[in-house]
């Protein structure tokens, strides 16, 4: 009966179903295709900072017109080749690349779902692209034009690029709004407003200090005293007191006299450029002095050497007299003028090139062995500052993400450099040392410019696409030979606020 039983006949088991699509599967689906999506599978862009405001009135009208033009989405993964830190946290298949206020009015609708071409082509550059149409949108504040510019910059856009794609007159532009982000947050929430510093005078205050409290107890001083930021620095850095051999407000030039701009003959204490001595006046009062020099010693007057017959107290906030037989009116009743208006430019051109030597500190300072060696030849051979050369390197090169080392005291940062036994490191805070000595040397509104002046910008012409907007400097590169950008365009007539 065993031998009589048939075997069951073995079958195969089902076949599964084919299995659905993977998360991120893309074959099914092409650029141009109209989509229809779950609300839920679509994340708003990370780069659309623009403000949505009330979706109410837009939700309404889709309710009873529909919605006349379909959002645009890309693919996560897509999204993420491109813009790996800005996808970081993104769960959904999809990214909205324009229309999120059509979502968020679905979304107020409870609508479950939202019609949407793909268009994948976006991905690359979607951050630009936002950032040139959101500008344009509204007034932005000088503030927020900063972080706009400082977030495309972030992208890889160079200033130049920045310009040409929001249409604005100059990259200089670019340049002084970036410089308002060195101010703390306390005072970028108030620029430009009824309670805080106007755009060029909060340039002022960031261009002095490194410190954001150096920065803060300086608006308060020009707030509550009505002082000028000249005085407001004088009051921060040295409470008042002027250091010899310096006018108010050259706290970073203190203490350095440049060779061959001092007249043969002119005691310490005398500001830069005064007359040598004569035959003191009647009451013992030597000519030449500025009110304000060096007290220390008296004449048999009983009138202090070195100082005006009538010697302000140190805050004092009135307009100073002249000294006795000086030609040179006071600051108060100097009419303005050309030397005005090439102050003011000379400013402004200080504060371009500042933005220029530190994109070129982020960009790695990659310069030719000539343009080395012509640089170091500079900082070696010219009389230069290395203390606030020093300091302004180390401020460009943590701005810029590259000093390695979170220190804030620049001399204990330049100590672990050089104990850090990197050539790489060292060499790279050298470069951005050489620069600093020679932006700082241009800078420095007490000596006309020499050629040393003239080829620091050109290295930078060279190595940032720098642009010279002002005809102050246009005219001393002129002076020295030095070609430039844009030379057959007008130059900004005022600066930009």
């Amino acid at each position: 009966m065993a031998g009589s039983l048939k075997r069951a006949k073995r079958t195969a088991p089902p076949k599964a179903a084919p299995a659905g699509p993977k998360f991120y599967e893309l074959s099914t689906e092409a650029d141009g295709d109209s989509l229809t999506i779950s609300l839920a599978d679509i994340t708003p862009n990370p780069f659309n900072d623009r403000d949505m405001g009330d979706v109410s009135r837009l939700a309404a009208s889709i309710a009873k017109d529909g919605m006349m033009q379909d959002i645009a989405v890309m693919h996560t993964e897509v999204f993420a080749q491109h813009h790996p830190d800005a996808a970081e946290g993104i769960t959904t298949k999809y990214v909205i690349a324009f229309g999120e206020r059509r979502w968020r009015a679905h979304n107020e609708l409870e609508r479950p779902s939202i019609s949407a071409i793909l268009r994948n082509d976006l991905a690359p550059n979607i951050a630009r692209v936002l950032f040139s149409e959101n500008f344009h949108r509204k007034q932005l504040s000088p503030i927020e034009e900063a972080r706009k510019f400082r977030a495309m910059n972030d992208a890889g856009m160079s200033y130049r690029d920045i310009a040409e794609e929001l249409s604005l007159k100059s990259q200089s532009h670019v340049a002084r709004r970036m410089e308002l982000l060195r101010l703390p947050v306390e005072l970028q929430e108030i620029v430009g407003t009824e309670d805080g510093p106007g755009v060029t005078q909060a340039r002022d205050i960031a261009r002095h200090f490194d410190e954001p409290e150096q920065m803060l107890r300086a608006w308060e001083l020009i707030r509550d005293q009505g002082l000028t930021v000249n005085q407001a620095v004088d009051e921060v850095l040295h409470g008042g007191g002027v250091p010899q051999g310096n006018s108010a407000g050259e706290a970073e030039f203190a203490g350095t006299i440049e060779v061959g701009t001092e007249p043969a003959g002119v005691p310490q204490g005398n500001a830069a450029g005064t007359a040598a001595p004569t035959a003191p006046e009647a009451g013992g009062v030597p000519q030449g002095n500025t009110a304000g020099a060096d007290a220390g010693a008296e004449s048999a007057a009983g009138v202090p050497q070195g100082n005006a017959a009538e010697v302000p107290q140190p805050r004092a906030r009135e307009a100073v007299e002249p000294s006795a037989g000086s030609s040179k009116p006071s600051t108060a009743a100097r009419p303005a003028g050309a030397s005005e208006r090439d102050t003011v430019q000379r400013t402004q051109a200080s504060a371009d090139r500042d933005a220029a030597c530190r994109h070129l500190v982020e960009t790695g300072l990659k310069l030719t062995q000539e343009q080395q060696d012509a640089l170091f030849g500079r900082t070696l051979l010219a009389a230069s500052q290395h203390g606030p050369a020093r300091t302004r390197a180390h401020r460009w090169l943590r701005e810029a993400g590259v000093a390695e080392y979170e220190i804030a005291d620049t001399d204990g940062f330049f100590a672990a450099v050089l104990a850090s036994n990197r050539p790489d490191l060292v060499h790279r805070v050298a470069l951005a040392t050489a620069v600093a000595v020679g932006e700082i040397r241009a800078r420095d509104g007490r000596r006309p410019w020499d050629r040393s002046d003239a080829e620091h910008v050109r290295l930078l012409i060279e190595t940032t696409n720098y642009v010279p907007e002002t005809s102050w400097e246009r005219s001393q590169l002129e002076k020295f030979g030095v070609t430039f950008p844009g030379a057959d365009q007008e130059p900004d007539a005022e600066p930009i606020l």
